[in-house]
């Protein structure tokens, strides 16, 4: 399915600064696993932006996201680190650092980093949990799983409310501090609540599995055995949640 010629990628095309809809196209890549195109349709409007106009950073961040999934990670720090010149709190740019210190190793530069620009991502931000999950890992990486459990506790368990992304964040999480045999207390429990109060039919099979987590760890064998029973009717194509 290509969405460069069509419905918002054909408005990208003939209107290039509509950020609007690139917005919107650059997402459906995303949920529709268009890697390259999260790269290569925000290089192709580029040229018609500039730092002087409201939204630049923004597109600045989707195309250094786009250079990330391609595995361009020298070029996609530089890049967003132009957003963040521009826009000093831009979250999806402070994301897109996150995940090239990841990548690449540098965990003790990623907790700083992070820790330098929570002001900008810690509250209200629909990178809030999705950020201190990062935050998370990098702990997990330097060998402090405790201090990633707090991270857990303070920053996604609390602020993951309804969210199906912040709870696959959570089990996501959880499920690493399970590997290493980490005591987790009543978390599983709690988290498998937030999952059973999804309605998770027709949900992204990335959503079903992270479900499943929860439900298994939690000994959850009524709520797995629903989750299964609804997978012939899920659309794998599935981009509404």
């Amino acid at each position: 399915m290509v969405y460069y010629r069509t419905g918002y990628g054909a408005i990208v095309k003939d209107r290039p600064t509509d950020i609007l809809a690139l917005v919107v196209a650059h997402a459906l890549d995303f949920r529709l696993g268009q890697r390259h195109m999260l790269r290569d349709r925000v290089a192709q409007v580029l040229p018609a932006w500039n730092s002087a106009m409201p939204g630049y950073a923004s597109v600045l961040a989707m195309y250094a996201f786009g250079l990330e999934e391609s595995g361009q990670y020298r070029l996609a720090e530089r890049t967003a680190r132009r957003a963040l010149a521009s826009d000093p709190g831009h979250p999806a740019a402070i994301h897109v650092i996150a995940h090239v210190l990841e990548m690449q190793g540098r965990t003790r530069e990623g907790l700083k980093f992070l820790a330098t620009t929570q002001w900008a991502w810690g509250e209200g931000t629909g990178f809030s949990v999705h950020l201190a999950w990062h935050q998370a890992l990098f702990h997990l990486d330097s060998g402090d799983p405790a201090a990633a459990l707090a991270v857990y506790d303070q920053q996604i368990a609390r602020g993951r409310a309804a969210d199906m992304n912040g709870l696959a964040d959570g089990s996501a999480l959880l499920w690493r501090l399970q590997l290493r045999n980490f005591d987790l207390g009543a978390r599983w429990q709690l988290l498998a609540d937030g999952w059973e109060r999804q309605s998770l039919v027709g949900a992204r099979p990335f959503y079903v599995v992270h479900a499943m987590m929860a439900f298994a760890a939690a000994g959850r064998a009524t709520a797995a055995a629903r989750l299964f029973e609804a997978l012939p009717h899920a659309d794998p194509r599935a981009t509404s949640q």
